[in-house]
């Protein structure tokens, strides 16, 4: 259950799904001697210091400014709560897990339900999306996210590690972004504050999480920039040359 607002309004399923669920299968992969691997997310954390860099865009790897796995969790919202209880709940029962912290994964996805395809179907269909100009985070190309949890698979890793794209944008920045790459109309998105839009969940303002633990276990990966992520997905997904499924 990964809709932070949804979390926010239907507290008791929140906690059902994203935290009581898993404990039993914890518990069942223990028993069966399997290794759980467990996605958790970037919103356990919420607005440490806010970094002294232009915020259109960060690269992560010449700053490493971003969150390291040791740092303390502060989330404000349902959802990084559940998911952080979850964190807990599985290091409490068994050390052999393998958990991934990743945030605003995009990619291929029949139902079309990332930040990427939101983008796209609003503007192809000529309504305007207003966007938060006060997150900032690391979106990870999908295929980049399965690359990496099969090289820490393979290492028999376990743990925490965080695996996130290479660069932080706020989401207006991002989606301004795909527009671009796209050739769509960037004035129909609308850059908004998290104080004028009043969403239900709060955001953390600065939640780039860092990657230097993985780029350590696995110093000869590479992440895709959402440029080259973007090129990558049209070459897999559209080789009669459209730019994506119809909508």
């Amino acid at each position: 259950m990964v809709n932070a607002n949804l979390c926010e309004s239907e507290k008791e399923l929140a906690y059902l799904i994203n935290r009581d669920s898993i404990e039993q299968l914890g518990k069942q992969t223990k028993k069966h001697g399997a290794k759980l691997i467990f996605f958790s997310t970037n919103y356990i954390f919420s607005d440490p210091l806010k970094p002294d860099l232009p915020q259109d865009r960060i690269d992560m790897l010449a700053n490493d400014i971003g969150i390291k796995e040791d740092a303390p969790p502060n989330s404000v919202n349902v959802y990084g709560k559940a998911k952080l209880a979850s964190e807990e709940i599985f290091q409490d029962v068994d050390t052999n897990v393998l958990i991934i912290r990743t945030s605003g994964v995009y990619g291929q996805d029949s139902k079309k339900r990332n930040f990427v395809y939101q983008v796209i179907g609003n503007l192809l269909a000529g309504n305007k999306m207003t966007l938060l100009t006060d997150e900032i985070q690391c979106p990870i190309y999908s295929i980049d996210l399965c690359r990496a949890t099969l090289e820490l698979m393979e290492k028999n890793c376990s743990g925490i590690y965080h695996v996130v794209g290479p660069e932080a944008f706020n989401k207006y920045t991002f989606g301004v972004k795909i527009a671009e790459l796209f050739n769509l109309d960037t004035s129909l998105l609308v850059p908004m504050s998290s104080e004028e839009l009043k969403l239900p969940a709060k955001r953390p303002y600065f939640a780039a999480l860092s990657t230097a633990k993985f780029r350590k276990e696995v110093p000869e990966f590479k992440f895709l920039d959402v440029s080259a992520a973007i090129r990558d997905w049209k070459s897999k997904e559209n080789k009669n040359g459209k730019i994506l499924p119809e909508f």
